[in-house]
């Protein structure tokens, strides 16, 4: 695994933020998921984040907020 890195993944699509986390992981990618952006926000890995893949439409804030 590239222990350094962490994916962040902000979808409010459950079958896709799975599916995309199987991607991440298959790549030796650790991967954290979030079912919205105020969800990730409000968490502790924001600071760890080394890349961030989000939805561009969700309820609430979108990935471009």
């Amino acid at each position: 695994m590239r222990r350094s890195l962490l994916i962040s993944i902000v979808d409010d699509d459950e079958s896709m933020r799975e599916a995309t986390k199987g991607l991440v992981r298959s790549l030796g990618y650790h991967a954290a998921t979030f079912s919205s952006a105020e969800e990730f926000l409000s968490s502790d890995l924001v600071h760890r984040t080394s890349c961030l893949i989000t939805d561009m439409q969700m309820p609430g804030l979108s990935g471009a907020d």
